[in-house]
């Protein structure tokens, strides 16, 4: 196979419809571990060598919405398993378009802090992390927003979301006793 007509094949198993959508960077190495013999021909052999070192690629593994989240969670700095669990809770409650509203908010809210079914999180505190979630003030929250939001109001090592929200509305130093 000639390597003009490789490029389709890249896009094929990328999921893609040309190779600008992909990095250029993975379509440059995939292109030169394909052709190991510099020969701008893929024969078989380079083929199945290059097909078994790269099947398991975000690039060849992932949707592209998948990608798209993978790429925040770099931009950011979020952990992948945890970036993908904040798109999936986003996703119940975010309309076709991929936006959610002051209710989904709610709903998201108290779902990625954990609060125990029956009960909910302070009227006023909601409201005021809509208004710091919604930035633009348009009414409703893009993955990307709510990213910055979560990372801004959430973001601590201790893991746990509404220590850290309360711990970031009113500052206050604790001390600890000897050996804690």
């Amino acid at each position: 196979m000639y390597f003009e007509k490789f490029k389709d094949v890249i896009c094929e198993v990328s999921n893609v419809s040309s190779v600008e959508e992909l990095c250029p960077d993975f379509v440059e190495a995939t292109m030169n571990l394909a052709d190991m013999d510099k020969s701008r021909h893929v024969d078989v052999k380079e083929f199945t060598v290059w097909y078994n070192a790269i099947s398991f690629s975000e690039e060849v593994t992932l949707s592209p919405e998948a990608k798209e989240t993978r790429k925040l969670a770099k931009q950011y700095g979020i952990d992948n398993t945890e970036i993908d669990r904040l798109k999936a809770c986003f996703d119940k409650f975010a309309n076709e378009e991929g936006v959610i509203d002051f209710a989904g908010f709610a709903d998201l809210i108290n779902e990625v802090l954990k609060v125990p079914s029956g009960h909910q999180v302070f009227p006023n505190r909601l409201l005021s992390m809509w208004r710091s979630a919604d930035t633009d003030g348009g009414g409703g929250i893009e993955f990307d927003e709510f990213c910055v939001f979560y990372l801004k109001t959430f973001s601590s090592s201790e893991g746990n979301a509404i220590m850290d929200y309360y711990r970031n509305v009113r500052r206050v130093n604790v001390a600890t006793a000897p050996g804690c």
